[in-house]
């Protein structure tokens, strides 16, 4: 690598957070790069050099996607400046993909500890046919969050977060729920809980599949699950921006 690289590496390696709000990879982890099962290895369908996306097992649609940090980190509150770099050049490149299927993104990160456990940090990625309105997506989400007597705050890229959140965001909005708890997926009022299903079943809900909040209910055989990926990387290859960069430094795709 040049000078300029491993400068930037450098000054990554500095920034990354303390082993407190990281965890060292482990067997138990599905999205740790280097932990990811021979079975599950064809969900991905696209690498960075700190970042990779990968079809969700379970898909609430068969192009719902997870862009995931190599190693592990709880959350986007806690990745260093080449992973958050990577994240927004992928959500460009699905929202492109998406814009010309005639589609737009909903989003949503859970950073919310159940049963004391900090889980591997991933951006949830849902395409919506442009025919459902984001109107639509939004009252869905406020009378849920009204139901779990949750409070969301409107979010702006670059607002400090809490060290448990759920964000969830969609083209012209985006809600952040900063979570009050000791770390079992309960908040501070009483009884309050916060649902470890809350966006997935929002956007069930939405699409009129409610049945599919349980992802283990959309589970597809392995080989269908390889040719929607197939088909998934024929079709987003174009928009994909590591390929473009590869082709641009002449260097060949992993």
């Amino acid at each position: 690598e040049d000078a300029a690289q491993a400068l930037k590496r450098q000054r990554e390696a500095e920034e990354a957070p303390d082993d407190t709000k990281r965890r060292r990879q482990d067997s138990s982890c599905w999205f740790c790069i280097d932990q990811i099962k021979e079975d599950a290895r064809h969900l991905v369908v696209s690498h960075g050099d700190y970042t990779y996306v990968s079809l969700a097992k379970g898909g609430l649609v068969d192009f719902h996607v997870l862009i995931i940090p190599m190693e592990h980190y709880t959350g986007s509150n806690t990745i260093h400046s080449g992973i958050q770099d990577e994240i927004g050049q992928y959500i460009d490149s699905l929202t492109a993909f998406f814009e010309s299927q005639g589609q737009y993104i909903a989003m949503y990160e859970r950073n919310i500890h159940f049963g004391g456990n900090a889980s591997h940090m991933n951006l949830q990625v849902v395409p919506l046919d442009k025919r459902i309105r984001e109107e639509e997506v939004k009252s869905a989400f406020l009378a849920r969050a009204m139901g779990n007597s949750l409070a969301f705050d409107d979010y702006k890229f670059g607002d400090k977060l809490s060290e448990q959140f759920f964000l969830f965001a969609l083209p012209s909005e985006k809600f952040l729920y900063r979570h009050k708890g000791k770390g079992k997926g309960h908040g501070k009022g009483k009884g309050e809980k916060f649902d470890a299903k809350f966006g997935r079943d929002v956007l069930a809900q939405v699409l009129g599949v409610p049945a599919a909040a349980d992802w283990k209910s959309c589970v597809r055989p392995s080989d269908e699950e390889k040719r929607i990926a197939d088909r998934f990387k024929a079709k987003f290859n174009k928009f994909d921006w590591t390929l473009n960069r590869n082709k641009k430094q002449g260097r060949k795709p992993r």
